[in-house]
């Protein structure tokens, strides 16, 4: 499930030999559940998921708001399998994001998830970030509060990307 993309209203002004870029909003992740397996099977419906929310980053001048957020999305989660068995949920970039020939990278991106047992971090082309680990049969919700670091190094333009979730079991 893809979400869209980063948009960049025109900027007004030339600063510091580069063209300001106001983030307008960024709409993100794409969600891939992958099921979990025990003793060689696929249990009937292992995952079920959730996701509440998009990520819509506001027009901001990067001297006043060098940061923007937080967004807020709501993930509801569900792993089934047999009792005590191991589950873990990661989330990777897909990219960086890309307006033509432009790029902001990926980590530029980073979250504060809640309650405390979700970690926080900062999203990654190369390697999954661990979200949160835990046994089957477990019925989890988090909330994910996304924030941008605005630069003046960004040019103007509609910026798409993706993420994706992972839950899976070793």
């Amino acid at each position: 499930m893809n979400f869209g993309s980063l948009r960049a209203a025109a900027p007004s002004r030339e600063v510091r030999g580069g063209l300001a870029i106001f983030i307008r909003r960024l709409l993100i992740a794409a969600f891939t559940a992958l099921a979990v397996f025990a003793a060689g099977r696929v249990h009937a419906a292992p995952v079920k998921v959730t996701i509440t929310g998009s990520v819509n980053f506001p027009e901001s001048d990067p001297d006043l708001v060098p940061v923007i957020g937080p967004q807020t999305i709501s993930i509801d989660f569900r792993a089934v399998g047999p009792r005590g068995r191991r589950y873990a949920l990661t989330l990777v970039a897909n990219g960086d994001l890309t307006s033509g020939p432009d790029v902001i990278p990926a980590s530029a991106i980073s979250w504060v998830a809640y309650p405390s047992v979700f970690a926080s971090g900062r999203l990654s082309t190369t390697i999954p970030v661990l979200i949160v680990e835990g046994t089957t049969h477990a019925m989890e919700t988090a909330t994910f509060d996304f924030y941008l670091d605005n630069s003046w190094d960004y040019y103007s333009g509609v910026y798409s990307g993706s993420a994706t979730y992972t839950i899976s079991s070793p």
